[in-house]
């Protein structure tokens, strides 16, 4: 007898775990403690091309795309690239406003993308209002924008790890907040004269 409850036990166990697990992550959602991502497809194989994108924190539409040969995001001109070895590290958005992108720990995939698997996350990227201070493309009143929302940015990041510590819904329901929070963020940088991405 002692063996059969023990195997139930263990299924019990085993089963609360993926349940537990499956209600913590969602691989749909990328990048906490960041805007945007940058995603990249499946190299083709006819062409040997790969294409290289933007995505917001939950993939969703596309907002910059480039195709780039031969499946090298160096040779996109809307990609910037580390010296060598070659990786992304930022990329120049539609109002020449340059984003920084780095590795991240929680950085996900955007698994069915346009009805497209497997499009994995190269990098987390942020606005870096420094740099666009900087080069004089941004007013004082919107760096003070980008400064709070990369301050909230952080606390994102904090709360993300302190959640996933923790059982339950916590994860999508911090996550849900914190995509409340951004809409919200990106809307006051829009009123100081910064352009929507979509």
């Amino acid at each position: 007898m002692l063996p059969t409850v023990t195997h139930l036990l263990f299924a019990f166990v085993l089963v609360l775990t993926l349940f537990t697990t499956s209600i913590q992550a969602d691989d749909s959602d990328v990048c906490p403690g960041f805007n945007f991502a940058v995603w990249h497809s499946p190299v083709t194989d006819s062409q040997r091309t790969q294409q290289f994108g933007v995505v917001g924190s939950d993939c969703g539409e596309k907002i910059e795309t480039a195709t780039c040969p031969p499946g090298n995001p160096c040779t996109c001109s809307s990609l910037t690239c580390s010296s060598a070895p070659a990786t992304i590290n930022g990329f120049i958005s539609h109002e020449n406003l340059f984003y920084n992108c780095l590795p991240a720990l929680h950085m996900g995939t955007c698994d069915w993308f346009q009805g497209t698997p497997g499009y994995g996350i190269e990098k987390c990227c942020r606005n870096d209002g420094l740099k666009n201070k900087a080069r004089g493309l941004i007013t004082n009143k919107q760096f003070d924008a980008i400064n709070a929302t990369n301050a909230m940015l952080d606390r994102h990041l904090l709360e993300y790890e302190s959640a996933l510590t923790k059982r339950g819904r916590g994860v999508k329901l911090v996550r849900a907040r914190q995509k409340r929070e951004m809409n919200e963020a990106m809307e006051r940088e829009m009123g100081t004269g910064l352009m929507a991405w979509t």
